[in-house]
C-alpha cells in the first residue's frame, strides 16, 4: 500500500518530472495577476479554496467536499452507460472532482484546462495530485495560453472514436469568470465546429465519397474557380442566402444585376428568380438529393446559368445545368484532392465549409469583390419560419432542436440550434482570415455575424453600388477561355485510382490470410505435442502479416481518399492502438503480440470491406467514361 506523502510539493514535483515534465515550468514561476483565492482547511480536515464571489462580494469555498459525488449527476448518468468516453473539463481546482470521475470511469479520457495557474501552483503544495498526474488518459494543460485547435488534432482519433462531453468546475467559473469564461467558449465553439464536421462524415462519408467519383464526367465540362480570381476586384458583391429576413429586402436588387456581383446559395436562386433578380452565379454544396428540390424550378427555366459546384454535390444538380459555365471548387475532400485535383492545378482548398454560405464567401474573396454584402443570413430562429418566403424546402424539424442564445443583429439575443451556431463560427474564421475585405450584414435580421459592419440593404447599396460592369459576359468569357481537363485523362486518374485500391485490396487479403494462420498456430502451439512445429509456422505467418500490414499503413494517401468510407472503423483502429501502446508494458511479450495480432486481422477485414465498396463505385463510372471515349471494353 502506497504511504500518503508528507511533502506534497517535492512529491507532485517528482511525479510531473516523470509524467508531464512539460508542467515543471509552473512550480514557483512568477504570477502575472493576483492570485485572488486562499487555500484554507474544511470541517473534514481536507485543503479548499476560498474565494470572493464577484457578485454577492462573500467569500465561497470552491469545493463543496460533502457533495462531490454531486457535482456532475447528468454526466455520471451518462457515463454509467458509456465508460469510455472523452470529458473535456475545464476547471481543476484541488482535483477532488477529477479524481472523481477518474475512480467512477477508469477508462475515460480526460482532457482538463486548469487556465489558473496560480492555483494549479498552489494544488501541488497542499493536495496529492497522483491520480491525475500519473493516469496516462488524462491530458492535462495549465495556463490561459491553449491552442484549442491544436488540442483537438492531438486528441482527434479520440475524439472521433468516443462520445464527447464538455463540462465545467461551476464554482471556478463562478468565482473566476474571466480566467475560466474565454476558456470554457472557445473551447465550447471549437467542439461544435469540430462535433459538425465528425456527424457530416460519419453520417454522409459514403455518399460523399460516391458522389465525388459520380461528379468525375462533370469535371471535363466544367473549369477550376480560380479561373474567377479578380474578375470583379474591389466591386462589391451581394451573397444572397435564404434565411427568414430575405422576405423584407429581396426586391432591392431588382435592376441590380450590372453594379453587383449576385452570389445565391442554392436554396435563395428560385426566390432572386421569382422576384425577377438574376443572379450572376449559383452555388452547390449539398450532396443529398435536396439539393434537386433546391433547384430544380432553376433547372427547368434557366440551366443555362453558371454553377460553382463541389466534388461531392448531388450530381443530379450538377448535370442539371447543362447550358451554362461550370466551376469546381476545391474542397478538403482528400480523393478530390489527391487524386482528381491534379486536373486543374488547383490552389489553396476553400476551407470551413460547412454550408453553401462558405463556399459562396470563399468564392467572392477570389473573385476580388470589395465589400461582400451578406443578405438573407439569419443563422437563427424567427418565429415558425425557417426561410425566406418562396424558398423551395424548409427544415420543419427544429421543434426537438435544443436552442442557443447568441447576439442578434439589431442587439439583443436571438434563438438558434448547434448546427447553425456551427455555420456561424465557420464563417468567423474565413472572415478574420480575409482581413483586408470589407463584410457587411445587410441581412436586417437573424444573428449578428462578428467581423462585420452591420448596415441597411439599401444604405450598402447606394454607398457601394456606383460602377458597372457586365459580370454575366465576363463570366462567360472566363469559361469559354479556360482550360478543361480531357477525358483521356480524367479516366487516366480514376483507373490509376482503381489501380492502387486493387493492390492494397489483395495486400489486405494476403495479411487477413497469413494473421489467420498465424493465430491458429498459435492456439496449436499450446498443446505439448504440437508446440515445435506449430510455433514454427506461427513465426512465419506472423511476419507475412506483418509486413503486409506494414505496406497498408504506407498507403497514406489513399487512406485519406478512403476515409469518408471507413471514418468510424479508422478512428476505432487507430484509438485501439493507441490504448494498446499505452499499456503494453502492464503485458507480456506473448500478450503483445497476440493482442497486436488481433487489431491487425480486424483492420484487414475492414479495409477488404472498404476497398470493395470503393471497386464497386469506381468501376460503373470508367466504363461509362470509356465507353464515351469510344474505349470500352
Amino acid at each position: 500500500m502506497n504511504k500518503a506523502p508528507t511533502n506534497f510539493l517535492q512529491y507532485n514535483t517528482a511525479l510531473l518530472q516523470q509524467h508531464r515534465p512539460e508542467l515543471l515550468s509552473w512550480i514557483g514561476s512568477p504570477l502575472q495577476e493576483p492570485a485572488g483565492f486562499a487555500i484554507v482547511v474544511s470541517q473534514d480536515g481536507r485543503p479548499n479554496i476560498e474565494a470572493l464571489h464577484p457578485v454577492t462580494h462573500t467569500q465561497e469555498l470552491v469545493h463543496d467536499l460533502a457533495h462531490i459525488q454531486e457535482s456532475f449527476p447528468s454526466l455520471l448518468e451518462l457515463l454509467a452507460t458509456e465508460q469510455d468516453a472523452l470529458i473535456f473539463l475545464v476547471g481543476m481546482g484541488l482535483s477532488y472532482e477529477a479524481t472523481l470521475l477518474l475512480r467512477k470511469c477508469p477508462k475515460l479520457r480526460l482532457v482538463i484546462f486548469e487556465p489558473n495557474a496560480a492555483l494549479f501552483a498552489a494544488a501541488l503544495k497542499v493536495v496529492d495530485l497522483s491520480p491525475v498526474l500519473i493516469c496516462p488518459n488524462v491530458s492535462l494543460h495549465v495556463g490561459k495560453d491553449i491552442n484549442i485547435q491544436q488540442l483537438l488534432q492531438q486528441e482527434d482519433d479520440a475524439s472521433r472514436a468516443l462520445p464527447m462531453h464538455l463540462v465545467s468546475h461551476q464554482k471556478l467559473l463562478e468565482l473566476f469568470p474571466e480566467t475560466y469564461g474565454p476558456i470554457y467558449n472557445n473551447l465550447q465553439n471549437e467542439l461544435l465546429l469540430f462535433k459538425g464536421k465528425l456527424q457530416t462524415i460519419v453520417a454522409q462519408g459514403p455518399l460523399l465519397f460516391r458522389n465525388t467519383v459520380a461528379n468525375v464526367p462533370q469535371l471535363i465540362r466544367s473549369v477550376s474557380v480560380q479561373a474567377l480570381k479578380d474578375i470583379a476586384q474591389v466591386l462589391p458583391a451581394v451573397c444572397v442566402a435564404a434565411g427568414p429576413s430575405l422576405t423584407k429586402n429581396v426586391d432591392l436588387l431588382k435592376g441590380q444585376e450590372n453594379k453587383v456581383f449576385i452570389i445565391a446559395v442554392d436554396s435563395a436562386a428560385k426566390i432572386l428568380i421569382d422576384h425577377g433578380i438574376t443572379p450572376h452565379i449559383i452555388l452547390t454544396v449539398d450532396p443529398i438529393p435536396a439539393s434537386m428540390t433546391k433547384l430544380r424550378n432553376v433547372i427547368d427555366t434557366h440551366a443555362e446559368l453558371p454553377l460553382a459546384w463541389t466534388p461531392d454535390a448531388f450530381p443530379e444538380t450538377v448535370q442539371g445545368f447543362k447550358n451554362g459555365p461550370k466551376f469546381v471548387i476545391p474542397g478538403v475532400n482528400d480523393l478530390f484532392r489527391l487524386y482528381l485535383d491534379p486536373l486543374f492545378a488547383q490552389e489553396s482548398p476553400f476551407a470551413h465549409m460547412l454550408s453553401v454560405t462558405h463556399a459562396a464567401t470563399q468564392l467572392a474573396t477570389v473573385a476580388g469583390c470589395n465589400p461582400l454584402i451578406f443578405i438573407g443570413l439569419d443563422l437563427a430562429l424567427s418565429g415558425e419560419k425557417d426561410h425566406a418566403d418562396g424558398c423551395p424546402v424548409s427544415w420543419g424539424n427544429l421543434d426537438q432542436t435544443d436552442r442557443i442564445k447568441i447576439p442578434a443583429w439589431d442587439g439583443g439575443e436571438v434563438e438558434t440550434v448547434a448546427v447553425l451556431k456551427n455555420q456561424l463560427l465557420a464563417l468567423q474564421s474565413i472572415i478574420s482570415h480575409n482581413s483586408e475585405m470589407r463584410f457587411i450584414d445587410a441581412t436586417e435580421g437573424g444573428a449578428l455575424i462578428p467581423g462585420t459592419e452591420v448596415m441597411l440593404l439599401h444604405e450598402a447599396l447606394s454607398r457601394y453600388a456606383d460602377k458597372g460592369m457586365a459580370f454575366d459576359i465576363i463570366i462567360a468569357n472566363v469559361f469559354k477561355k479556360a482550360k478543361k481537363p480531357s477525358l483521356d485523362a480524367a479516366i487516366h486518374a480514376l483507373v490509376e485510382l482503381q489501380k492502387l485500391i486493387n493492390t492494397s485490396h489483395k495486400t489486405a487479403r494476403e495479411g487477413l490470410r497469413n494473421g489467420k494462420e498465424a493465430y491458429l498456430h498459435w492456439r496449436l502451439s499450446q498443446i505439448p505435442n504440437k508446440k515445435v512445429q506449430a510455433l514454427k509456422k506461427f513465426k512465419k505467418t506472423i511476419v507475412a502479416s506483418g509486413n503486409a500490414f506494414d505496406k497498408l499503413m504506407e498507403l497514406l494517401d489513399l487512406t485519406n481518399a478512403l476515409y469518408p468510407l471507413r471514418a468510424t472503423a479508422h478512428h476505432e483502429f487507430i484509438y485501439a492502438r493507441k490504448i494498446f501502446n499505452n499499456s503494453a508494458q502492464e503485458k507480456t511479450p506473448e500478450q503483445r503480440v497476440i493482442e497486436e495480432l488481433e487489431q491487425n486481422i480486424a483492420y484487414f477485414t475492414s479495409w477488404i470491406a472498404t476497398t470493395k465498396e470503393a471497386e464497386t463505385i469506381i468501376s460503373p463510372v470508367i466504363k461509362e467514361m470509356s465507353a464515351h471515349n469510344g474505349k470500352g471494353k
